[in-house]
């Protein structure tokens, strides 16, 4: 089996990072949720007025030590008028940061993750396990989880968490859907695969051989007659 052309650590273009963002963005942003997206909107513009009145205090108290220097009157009167600006500042951007505390959807909590174990794909090609297990040991091995998507439910509910519901979210690929085969398969996925090569060679989880199969064998997934699934879970829960 000829290795691929390409091994090296893929780079993203910016085009194709924004068409990722967009696919996932369709899961991210839900349908529907109306007071979700209102919440998360009024949160953002809070969040940045917060970080420019914080920026502006400095600013201000500046302003106030300057105007000492200045005649008698406006040395009485600009410091206080710009001490009590500054002041102002102060309580404005502590309270917008508590608005935007209660205004985003922190009573709630919303998770999105993955499950590197639902991968499905045509043709069903072993050397593809083979890659998919090799990087999921590695991640593991660095602390993380790459199955915390089959497990939220339970997390969150032994976690104290109330009302929980998980639901799966698919993302799938195949030549009736170009965008996604391009955003998802080859830009997120694949690129993903190609990212770990170093790290799961120099642990020995695979041989450069095994990995360069796995590459070539999930390519040949974006072809005509190819198909690439992969399952995301999404939950919710109260706190």
């Amino acid at each position: 089996m000829s290795p691929p052309t390409n091994v090296r650590v893929p780079k993203l273009s910016l085009a194709r990072t924004w068409a990722v963002l967009a696919t996932l963005g369709r899961h991210l942003w839900p349908k529907g949720e109306t007071g979700l997206r209102c919440r998360v909107v009024v949160a953002l513009v809070l969040l940045v007025l917060a970080k420019v009145v914080n920026v502006y205090v400095p600013i201000l108290y500046k302003h106030a030590v300057d105007a000492l220097g200045g005649t008698a009157a406006q040395a009485v009167a600009v410091p206080v008028a710009l001490i009590l600006a500054y002041g102002v500042a102060r309580v404005l951007a502590q309270a917008l940061g508590e608005i935007r505390r209660v205004l985003r959807p922190g009573a709630r909590l919303h998770a999105f993750e993955g499950d590197h174990g639902s991968v499905l794909a045509w043709p069903d090609d072993p050397a593809i396990d083979r890659l998919v297990s090799a990087v999921s040991r590695h991640q593991c091995l660095q602390g993380g989880d790459p199955y915390i998507g089959r497990r939220l439910a339970a997390i969150l509910s032994e976690s104290g968490f109330q009302h929980v519901a998980v639901e799966p979210c698919l993302a799938y690929a195949d030549a009736t859907r170009p965008d996604w085969i391009d955003a998802f398969t080859k830009a997120t996925f694949i690129d993903m695969m190609k990212a770990q090569r170093e790290a799961v060679l120099e642990r020995d989880l695979i041989s450069d051989l095994e990995w360069r199969d796995g590459i070539e064998a999930l390519g040949r997934t974006t072809a005509s007659d190819g198909t690439f699934c992969y399952t995301f879970f999404r939950a919710t829960a109260d706190r």
